[in-house]
């Protein structure tokens, strides 16, 4: 089974993706933060409220879709800034992705028969694991991206991770146009 635990039902998830605009904050340094957390079959990860850096994780995130979407990756991990967790996402069949949940750890890596370095993965003690459809997936992730982009819109906020934001948001749009 590759490490991937599985749930009944065939292990598929609902996925969603929640951003709390009414906790938006935004230092003096420019970095914004608000509850941002991912909801997997109703289990709220890393908890319900979990407050991060949702401009910044959500561009990262949808550049990890983008990989898998576009067939450039088998698989991903997803990391919140605050706290050692991530959820990793590894392409399956139709159209879905296995995901597992859970605290990431440092370790070495090896890619091609060959130690790389320090890589980050997923331990074992996973808090859950299922299969996500990819088409759940971008629509969360293009939902929470635009939801976020028109409060700071509406605030007057700019700079350089909000226009990563929108520019990954805008690839992930169009790259969901495109005939599969």
């Amino acid at each position: 089974m590759n490490g991937w635990a599985s749930l009944g039902e065939g292990g598929r998830m609902r996925f969603q993706i929640r951003v709390n605009p009414e906790t938006l904050h935004r230092s003096d340094q420019g970095p914004i933060t608000c509850q941002v957390w991912i909801e997997v079959s109703g289990t709220s990860f890393p908890e319900e409220s979990w407050s991060d850096f949702a401009v910044v994780i959500l561009g990262w995130w949808i550049e990890g879709a983008l990989r898998l979407v576009l067939e450039d990756s088998q698989s991903e991990s997803f990391p919140f800034m605050d706290g050692a967790f991530s959820f990793e996402l590894a392409r399956a069949n139709g159209g879905q992705f296995r995901v597992r949940l859970g605290r990431r750890c440092v370790g070495p890596g090896v890619k091609g028969g060959k130690l790389r370095g320090v890589v980050e993965r997923i331990t074992e003690e996973s808090v859950q694991a299922g299969v996500v459809v990819s088409d759940d997936l971008v629509r969360e992730l293009l939902s929470s991206s635009n939801l976020l982009l028109r409060e700071c819109r509406q605030r007057g906020w700019g700079g350089a991770d909000i226009d990563v934001l929108a520019e990954a948001h805008r690839r992930l749009a169009l790259a969901k146009r495109e005939p599969e």
